[in-house]
């Protein structure tokens, strides 16, 4: 019956975390726009919350990336 509002809401969550994480993120350096658009694409909130985790626990742009299994080229 609500399932709208909930989508719209699960959505909103998903949005603040992507956007903390870039955040943390961009404390190391430049984050690419691949991988920041891989974080925005992220829906599932239980991998958002293992990433914001990571993002904390990094040292680098580039080992959260390894850590996430994404690569650049594609």
């Amino acid at each position: 019956m609500f399932r709208p509002l909930d989508d719209m809401i699960s959505n909103a969550i998903a949005e603040g975390k992507a956007e903390s994480i870039v955040d943390l993120l961009e404390e190391y350096g430049t984050v690419q726009d691949k991988l920041k658009e891989e974080i925005f694409k992220q829906k599932d909130l239980q991998i958002l919350k293992e990433w914001l985790k990571l993002a904390v626990k990094v040292e680098s742009v580039e080992e959260f990336a390894r850590q996430i299994n994404f690569s650049a080229g594609g």
